[in-house]
C-alpha cells in the first residue's frame, strides 16, 4: 500500500520526503557529518589507540561538541527537545540524579564516574535530538552509524587475523574491538555493537535499488554476524539470532529457506574453531546435560556466568525494595549487592548483568516507572508512525529500523547492565527527532523535510488524494 504520487515537483529537485520511495540523495548536512563522527568516537573510543592516543589530551570530545552544540543551537530544530519522547527522557535522567543526590554511596567510583561522565551523553543527546532537523538526516545518520559499525569491524578483524584484538577469557580467545581495553566486557560491547548494526544494515539494504549496494548491504549483515560470533558473546549471538527471525519470520517459514539455511549451518559449523563450538553449543545449549565434575574451571565460569543475568534481575528488584523512592544511586547497584544482600565474595563486587535489575536497583521503582512508560510510549508512538507512513515508504523503514535498534538494546538487556550506554541515547534522540519533524510534515507545519531548498508543504495541494494499491508493490 504506498500513496498516491502526484508531486512531480518534488521530483524535479531530485527530492523524497517520508512517503516517498528509495534512497535519499543530495548533499550531506555538516552537523550530520560532525554527528556521525561524534558516535565513531562513543562507539569506538580511538583514544586508547596508540596512534589517536593524542586526541585525548588534546580535549578532542569537548572540541567536538561545542562545535556541535554552536551549530545545532544556530540552525537545528530547539523545538524537538519539548516533545513527549524528549520529556520523559529527560524524566529518567532527572531519576538518576535524585537517585545520586539521595544515594548512601555518593563517593563511590562507578558513582562519580557517572557524575562526571553522564553529562556528556546528555549533550550528546541533546545535539543528536536538535541537529536531525529533516527526514533527510536521519536517513543519512542510519547510514552513517553502518560505515562507523563495518569500518570499525573491518580494522579490529584485520587485526585479530594477525594475532591481536582480543582478550583471553573463560578459556578462548575472545574478539574484542581494535581499540577497546583488553579487560572484562570489552568482547561483550563489541558484540552488541555489531548485533545493532544489523537493523541499520537492512535499513540501506531496503532503502536502495542498486544491486551494487544491496550486495555490499548484504556482506556488511554477514560480517556483523561473524563478529559476534567470534566475540564468544552469547548474549549478543542470542540476541541477533532472536532480531533476525523476528524480522524475517515470513520467509523462515518456507520449506526451501528453512532447507537453505540448514545446509549453511551444516557447511560453516564444522569449520568454525572448537572452542567457539563448545562456547556455544557445550556451554550454552547443553550446560545442563554435562559432567560439572569434569569441567574446567574456565567452563565452569562460562555457565556460572550465563546464570548470573537472571540473578541480577531478582537481586536488582530486591535491592529496590529496601530503596523503593530512588534506589541506591547510578553506578552503585553491585556494591549495595554485596552490602545489603550479601551477593558476591568478600571483598569482590560483581555487577548485577541485567538492565532491569540495574535500573530498579540505582534508580528505585519511581525510576524504573518513568523508564518504563518512556519505553512503552516510544513504542507505540514509532508503530503510529509506520501506520501513518504505509507500508513501502521511506518513513516506514526508518521507524522499523529504530524499533528494532531498540528491541537489541532491551533484549541484551537481559544480559548485560546497560543502562548508562550511549546507545540509548542514540536511539531515543532519532525517535525524537522523527517524531516531530513527522508530527510537522503531517500537520502541514511549513518546515523543510526534504532536501536541496524545497520549503513548500508538501501535502496542502494533495490532501484529498486517497491511497491507491500500487502494481508494483512488494506486499
Amino acid at each position: 500500500m504506498n500513496y498516491a504520487n502526484p508531486s512531480t515537483d518534488m521530483l524535479d529537485h531530485e527530492d523524497e520526503s517520508f512517503s516517498g520511495e528509495g534512497s535519499y540523495r543530495g548533499s550531506i548536512d555538516l552537523t550530520v557529518i560532525l554527528i556521525v563522527v561524534y558516535v565513531f568516537w562513543f562507539f569506538t573510543t580511538p583514544y586508547r589507540s596508540n596512534r589517536l592516543g593524542f586526541l585525548g589530551p588534546l580535549q578532542f570530545e569537548k572540541i567536538l561538541a561545542i562545535s556541535l552544540l554552536g551549530l545545532t543551537l544556530i540552525a537545528g530544530r530547539i523545538q524537538n527537545l519539548f516533545n513527549a519522547v524528549s520529556i520523559l527522557m529527560f524524566a529518567v535522567c532527572g531519576a538518576m540524579l535524585m537517585a545520586f543526590l539521595t544515594s548512601e554511596y555518593p563517593n563511590f567510583g562507578s558513582a562519580q564516574h557517572w557524575a562526571n561522565d553522564y553529562w556528556k551523553k546528555i549533550v550528546f543527546f541533546v545535539i543528536v535530538a536538535i541537529g536531525l532537523r529533516k527526514a533527510q538526516h536521519l536517513d543519512h545518520v542510519i547510514k552513517g552509524i553502518v560505515c562507523v559499525i563495518v569500518f570499525y569491524q573491518l580494522l579490529s578483524w584485520t587485526d585479530f587475523v594477525r594475532g591481536g584484538s582480543y582478550v583471553y577469557q573463560q578459556g578462548m580467545k575472545r574478539m574484542v574491538g581494535l581499540w577497546s581495553e583488553r579487560g572484562y566486557g570489552a568482547a561483550n560491547q563489541f558484540g552488541i555493537m555489531s548485533a545493532l548494526g544489523l537493523p541499520f544494515i537492512y535499513y540501506w539494504y531496503q532503502s536502495v535499488e542498486s544491486r551494487f549496494w544491496k550486495y555490499a548491504m548484504f556482506a556488511c549483515g554477514i560480517l556483523a554476524m561473524l563478529s559476534i560470533v567470534f566475540t564468544g558473546s552469547r548474549g549478543s549471538l542470542v540476541v541477533a539470532i532472536a532480531l533476525l527471525c523476528f524480522t524475517f519470520r515470513s520467509t523462515l517459514i518456507h520449506p526451501k529457506v528453512l532447507a537453505l539455511f540448514a545446509i549453511a549451518g551444516l557447511l560453516i559449523i564444522p569449520v568454525l574453531p572448537e572452542k567457539i563450538k563448545h562456547r556455544y553449543w557445550d556451554l550454552m545449549v547443553m550446560s545442563s546435560s554435562l559432567d560439572q565434575e569434569s569441567l574446567s574451571n574456565a567452563d565452569k565460569m562460562a555457565i556460572h556466568s550465563g546464570k548470573d543475568r537472571f540473578a541480577g534481575l531478582q537481586n536488582g528488584f530486591k535491592l529496590a525494595a529496601h530503596r523503593p523512592l530512588f534506589g541506591y544511586g547510578p553506578g552503585t547497584s553491585a556494591l549495595a549487592a554485596v552490602t545489603v544482600l550479601g551477593v558476591g565474595k568478600k571483598g569482590q563486587l560483581l555487577q548485577l548483568h541485567n538492565l532491569y535489575g540495574q535500573i530498579a536497583a540505582e534508580t528505585g521503582l519511581i525510576g524504573f516507572a518513568i523508564w518504563l512508560a518512556m519505553m512503552g510510549f516510544v513504542f507505540l508512538k514509532l508503530y503510529s508512525l509506520r501506520n501513518t507512513f504505509g507500508i513501502g515508504t521511506i518513513g516506514y523503514s526508518m521507524a522499523g529500523a529504530l524499533i528494532s535498534g531498540l528491541f537489541v538494546m532491551l533484549a541484551y538487556g537481559m544480559f548485560a547492565h546497560s543502562f548508562y550506554d550511549e546507545k540509548w541515547l542514540l536511539l531515543i534522540a532519532c525517535v525524537a527527532a522523527l517524531t516531530q519533524f513527522t508530527e510537522d510534515e503531517f500537520s502541514h507545519e511549513q518546515v523543510d523535510l526534504d532536501f536541496d531548498d524545497y520549503d513548500g508543504e508538501l501535502y496542502d495541494e494533495y490532501e484529498d488524494q486517497e491511497f491507491v494499491d500500487s502494481d508494483d508493490s512488494d506486499e
